[in-house]
């Protein structure tokens, strides 16, 4: 949760409005492990509210069992292929996820580098570069 607090954070103090430049709201995808426990349902609840209150599109959505990572990541390619400017995802395998996740990120980073050419959203792409480094340090 406190992971999508941080990213409408970071989409809201990014930005003028709640709208991008060609008037639509911003777009959240959370894709998590699964829809069906208590837990889950409080995250979609709190993390609604938050869009709702900064007037952001969100979606959620999740396998019905926590094992089916097939399922998550063809959620998670379908979240990009739908323009989601943000992307929260709770992995159901890192592993097997891995694949995924790595395309997402190289998309979000390709639709960083066109933002701040246009917008200087300069600080999402510091982070998604700083992410990446980190990532490199890990894995030595």
């Amino acid at each position: 949760m406190a992971v999508l607090a941080a990213v409408i954070l970071l989409i809201s103090s990014g930005c003028a409005s709640s709208q991008t430049a060609t008037g639509k709201k911003h777009s959240i995808a959370l894709v998590t492990k699964s829809t069906t426990s208590a837990f889950w349902h409080s995250v979609k609840a709190g993390a609604g509210a938050a869009a709702a209150e900064y007037n952001l599109d969100f979606t959620f959505e999740g396998p019905e069992k926590e094992e089916d990572y097939e399922t998550q990541n063809r959620m998670i390619r379908e979240a990009v292929e739908r323009g989601a400017e943000a992307l929260v995802i709770s992995a159901v395998d890192y592993n097997a996820n891995a694949e995924a996740v790595d395309q997402a990120a190289d998309a979000a980073q390709h639709a960083l580098e066109e933002s701040a050419r246009r917008d200087h959203s300069g600080i999402m792409a510091h982070l998604l570069q700083n992410h990446r480094i980190n990532d490199l340090q890990e894995a030595k």
